[in-house]
């Protein structure tokens, strides 16, 4: 049986590919992760084959290496697996897969239309960033008020990470330092909300993206109304974690997730 050709690129965007396919080659690692100025179509890689592949390749892994774990704590390390997968998903290797997967996104679509309704607002571009892999366990979401690091907290909220635990305190320190050394003073914007990559040897950080100071951004472990004295800096800093693997994970999850935990 012959495999189906891949989706083609439409012509009207024949011309952004070969641009992305450029850009793309230029990197050392030749692979990038893409978005828009404003969000990401991580929606369109939720649902991809990609995202369905690597899942399916990993998840029988558990079951070779957790005949001591809990219930509680198998589908704790699923739910890594999802998100690790998720994560990778979203890498593209060429122009014509960057296409299919900003096309696929209904992210894209809204913020795209929401463009071209206002268009003398900020400009809209495609990004591209050099591709770099790490765990999920390493990524944190910084919020900042007043160009004060007021609060951080683990991005993926629903995940107990071990090493995270035994780490946090010089986590968070490593992250606090490169903050007021070597961003503070650089950004140009008083509040926003920050994305952070933690090398595993909790001595690196990277920038992954910045975010509108917004309720409707994403507060992971935070809540934009009890925690409004934290997140405004009329309290004094807080960093949180998931202190322990979440029971009736079920019910944390997408609604596509769920037959994973059945």
């Amino acid at each position: 049986m012959t495999r189906p050709s891949p989706p083609q690129v439409p012509d009207a965007l024949q011309s952004i590919s070969d641009k992305i396919d450029s850009i793309i080659a230029s990197f050392p690692a030749h692979a990038a992760m893409c978005k828009l100025s404003s969000r990401s179509p991580k929606d369109a890689a939720i649902t991809s084959q990609k995202m369905n592949q690597l899942v399916e390749s990993r998840l029988p892994r558990i079951y070779m290496t957790t005949a001591s774990l809990t219930p509680t704590e198998i589908d704790n390390e699923k739910l890594k697996i999802l998100f690790q997968s998720l994560m990778e998903s979203m890498c593209v290797t060429s122009g014509r897969e960057a296409i299919m997967i900003m096309t696929c996104s209904g992210r894209v679509l809204e913020d795209l239309q929401m463009s071209l309704e206002h268009p003398n607002e900020a400009p809209m571009n495609i990004v591209l960033r050099e591709w770099k892999r790490f765990s999920v366990s390493c990524e944190w979401r910084g919020f900042v008020h007043g160009k004060t690091l007021v609060a951080l907290s683990q991005y993926f909220d629903t995940c107990y990470f071990q090493d995270v635990a035994i780490n946090k305190e010089k986590i968070v320190l490593t992250i606090q330092t490169f903050f007021d050394t070597k961003l503070k003073h650089r950004i140009p914007l008083e509040n926003y909300i920050i994305d952070f990559a933690v090398a595993p040897d909790w001595t690196e950080v990277l920038i992954i993206e910045l975010n509108p100071w917004l309720p409707t951004t994403d507060s992971c472990l935070f809540n934009w109304t009890k925690d409004h004295a934290v997140l405004y800096g009329k309290a004094p800093f807080q960093a949180r974690i998931v202190e322990a693997p979440l029971r009736g994970l079920k019910h944390h999850v997408l609604s596509m997730w769920h037959h994973y935990f059945d």
